[in-house]
């Protein structure tokens, strides 16, 4: 189960050690710097990072810190959490370290492909622990792999990573859990990333998933960034609105210009 808004992210998860996966879903390609690995370009789709934890706090401490994208960066994956935050996590408190063997489960998982050579695998002999799918993964098949090699270990669990109450964008004016949840297929989880990207960039995103919005979503989000209901917004912005709409649309099927 998913964790009640408001819960601290520590609910659920043992303060003892044990391996973990964490789940992140991009909607278009995704780019940062990790660390002294340098530049990370991942695809869009479904992506999966391997860890354990093994420190003070156990679970408890190293999850929660992923599933909150709270502290400095110190892990590559600290990185990647900064960029897109985690969906949900996996994980199953055991003594003996199990880093790869999980590994090698989520490799062996249908359509799942490694990324990123050397992602979290400075002190592991495996060639990454960042993988990637084009569709969602199962936990039932990942518990499968696991119980063929490792019959006496406790299934893996589940916990969502919840926004914060104070942050979610379902409080804007304007924005009810449908919309919401298009706006973070895009990628766009926060209020301030909402207020980084203005309304045109925001519906263009929601496009670019598949979804067939109607203006009325352009002019919500403008509301909501506003503070307005979407049909009070001051006189002529929506108009404004459209017109940008319509350069942006124009400039992108044109595509980049070249020197002839």
């Amino acid at each position: 189960p998913g964790m009640p808004a408001g819960c601290p992210v520590t609910d659920g998860l043992p303060a003892a050690p044990g391996a973990y996966v964490l789940l992140f879903h991009a909607a278009r390609p995704v780019a940062f710097r990790a660390g002294a690995l340098g530049a990370v370009e991942l695809p869009p789709g479904w992506l999966m990072y391997v860890g354990s934890a093994r420190g003070p706090g156990g679970l408890a401490a190293r999850v929660g810190r992923h599933l909150s994208g709270a502290g400095r960066p110190r892990w590559h994956v600290d990185f990647l959490v900064r960029a897109l935050p985690p969906r949900e996590a996996w994980f199953a408190a055991v003594a003996a370290p199990r880093e790869a063997a999980w590994t090698r489960a989520v490799a062996g998982l249908p359509g799942v492909a490694p990324v990123a050579p050397g992602f979290g695998a400075s002190d592991s002999g495996a060639r990454t622990h960042l993988f990637h799918a084009r569709r969602r993964p199962g936990l039932a098949r990942f518990r499968g792999e696991l119980a063929a090699v490792l019959p006496t270990d406790p299934p893996a669990r589940r916990i969502v990573a919840d926004q914060p109450a104070a942050e979610a964008l379902e409080h804007l004016k304007n924005l009810g859990p449908a919309s919401a949840a298009w706006l973070r297929e895009a990628g766009i989880h926060t209020p301030e990333q909402l207020a980084r990207l203005g309304p045109v960039e925001a519906f263009m995103r929601v496009q670019e998933t598949g979804r067939r919005p109607s203006v009325n979503l352009l002019y919500a989000v403008a509301g909501a960034l506003e503070g307005c209901r979407w049909d009070r917004l001051p006189e002529g912005t929506r108009g404004a609105l459209l017109i940008e709409l319509d350069a942006r649309v124009a400039e992108a099927a044109e595509g980049p210009w070249e020197k002839s």
